[in-house]
C-alpha cells in the first residue's frame, strides 16, 4: 500500500512532527544535562551516570514490557506523561539547589531519550511494510534531525537569558505538544498496522513475556542475536567518545552555562549535518550501496577516529568525529537498523524489541562506565588507553554490521522484494 495515497494522508506528516517533537525536547535538555553533572561533580561523574542509566533503563524496561500488551493509544500516553511528570519534578528539584538533580537528570534523560525514540519507531514500524518502510524511513529520520536542530538552537539562545535550570521547563512545553501530536496520529491512523510476516530465516515464534524467553529467542534467531551484538557496540563504543569529548570540552568551558551554550552550538551545526545525511543520503546509499555498506559505515568511522586520536589526541580532532559519530547514528545506521525490524513480527517489535533498543542499549552505556571507570582509574591507561579500547571495539563491531545487512538483503531477495 502506497502510505501517500492512503486515505489517511495526515499519517505521515504527523509522524514526522512527533519524531520532530521528541527530539527537540530531548535535545533541549542535552546540554543542559551534560553542563550541570560536569558543573557539580566534574567528567569523574560521568561513567557512574553511564552505569546509573543501565540500572534505571532496566527497570524501566522491565515495568514497560508488563503493559505491552495494553491498546497502543493508552500504552503511549501513559508512558509519555510519567516521563513530562518527572521532568517537572526534576525542574522543582534543581531550582532548589538539590545537588544530585544533576545525575539525576543525566540518568533520566537517557531514558526518556532511548524510550521515547525507540516507542516512536515501534509505532512507525507498525503502520509500514518493508517496502514503504525504505522509502519512507529515511526522511523520518531527517526530522529528527530538524527536532534537534530546533532544540539546540533553542538552548543556545535561551540558556545566556534564563539559565541552564530553566530549560527543563522548555523542554517540558516541547514534549507536552509532541503528546498532543501523538494523540493527533491515533485519530488519523483509526488503529491501523501493517501486516509484518516474518521474512528472516532462522527465527521461531516464542513467547516474550519475560527476560529469559527473549534470551532464549535471541540464540534461537541469527537476526535477533545480531541486532543485540550490533545494539550494544552502537550505544557502547561512542559512550568512549562522547566521555573523551566532554572532559576536554568541560576543560575548555568549565563555567556551567558556557559550556551548555557551547555544546548546544555544537549540537545545532552537528544536526544540519544530520539532516543533510538523513535527508538527502540515507534512501541513496541504502539503494545503491546495499544496507550492509549502511550498517558498517559508522563502525569504520570510529576505529579511524579513534587510531588517530592515539596518534594525536586533540579537542578539534574529537569534535570532528563526534559529529560524524552522531551524523551516522541519527542518518543511515539508525534507518538501516529499523529496516531489518520490519521483517519480523509485530509481536517482537513491540516485545522483543524493548529489550534490544532500551535495555541492551542502556545496558552497554554501563559496561562502557565501568570500563572507562577502570581504564582512567586503577589500570591508569588514561585518555590514549581509552581511545585503544574504543578501536579494538569498533572493528569487532564491523563485521556484526555487515553480516545484519547482508541477512535482510537474502530475505528481501528471497521473497521477491528489492533488496
Amino acid at each position: 500500500m502506497d502510505a501517500v495515497a492512503d486515505p489517511r494522508r495526515l499519517l505521515v506528516p504527523l509522524l514526522f512532527l512527533w519524531h520532530a517533537l521528541i527530539l527537540a525536547s530531548y535535545y533541549v535538555l542535552r546540554p543542559v544535562r551534560s553542563a550541570l553533572l560536569l558543573s557539580d561533580f566534574g567528567a569523574a561523574g560521568l561513567p557512574w551516570v553511564y552505569m546509573g542509566t543501565a540500572l534505571v533503563t532496566g527497570l524501566a524496561v522491565w515495568v514497560f514490557s508488563r503493559f505491552a500488551d495494553l491498546p497502543r493509544r493508552t500504552l503511549f500516553l501513559g508512558v509519555f506523561s510519567i516521563f513530562l511528570a518527572n521532568l517537572l519534578l526534576l525542574w522543582g528539584l534543581a531550582r532548589c539547589g538539590w545537588r544530585w538533580a544533576s545525575p539525576a537528570l543525566y540518568v533520566w534523560s537517557d531514558v526518556f531519550s532511548i524510550m521515547g525514540v525507540t516507542l516512536f519507531w515501534m509505532y512507525a514500524e507498525d503502520l509500514f511494510e518493508a517496502s514503504e518502510a525504505k522509502r519512507l524511513f529515511g526522511w523520518l529520520t531527517s526530522a529528527g534531525s530538524i527536532g534537534a536542530m530546533a532544540g539546540a538552537g533553542l538552548t543556545r539562545l535561551l540558556v545566556p537569558r534564563i539559565g541552564a535550570v530553566n530549560m527543563l521547563l522548555a523542554a517540558a512545553g516541547i514534549w507536552s505538544l509532541s503528546m498532543g501530536v501523538f494523540a493527533a496520529l491515533e485519530s488519523a491512523s483509526g488503529g491501523r498496522a501493517a501486516r509484518h510476516e516474518e521474512l528472516i530465516e532462522g527465527f521461531d515464534r516464542h513467547d516474550y513475556s519475560g527476560v529469559l524467553p527473549v534470551l532464549r529467542a535471541l540464540f534461537s534467531s541469527k537476526a535477533l542475536l545480531l541486532l543485540a551484538v550490533v545494539a550494544c557496540f552502537e550505544r557502547g563504543v561512542p559512550d568512549f567518545l562522547d566521555y573523551l569529548f566532554q572532559r576536554l570540552g568541560h576543560a575548555a568551558y568549565p563555567e556551567r552555562d558556557a559550556f551548555a551554550g557551547f555544546f548546544a552550538g555544537f549540537e545545532l551545526w552537528r544536526s544540519g549535518l544530520d539532516f543533510i545525511a538523513a535527508a538527502l543520503l540515507t534512501a541513496p546509499l541504502i539503494r545503491r550501496l546495499g544496507l550492509s555498506t549502511a550498517l558498517s559505515a559508522l563502525p569504520l568511522t570510529l576505529a579511524a577516529g579513534f587510531s588517530l586520536f592515539v596518534l594525536h589526541p586533540s579537542f578539534g580532532l574529537l569534535l570532528l568525529f563526534k559529529g560524524l559519530d552522531e551524523m551516522q547514528r541519527h542518518s543511515w545506521q539508525k534507518a538501516g537498523k529499523e529496516l531489518v525490524y520490519t521483517a519480523l513480527s509485530r509481536e517482537v517489535i513491540y516485545k522483543v524489541k524493548g529489550y534490544l533498543e532500551m535495555f541492551l542499549y542502556r545496558f552497554a552505556r554501563g559496561a562502557a562506565g565501568l570500563a572507562i571507570l577502570l581504564l582512567s582509574g586503577p589500570l591508569g591507561f588514561g585518555l590514549r588507553g581509552i581511545a585503544v579500547t574504543a578501536a579494538v571495539l569498533a572493528v569487532l563491531w564491523l563485521p556484526c554490521g555487515w553480516e545484519l545487512g547482508r541477512l535482510f538483503s537474502r530475505s528481501q531477495s528471497k521473497n521477491g522484494l528489492p533488496g
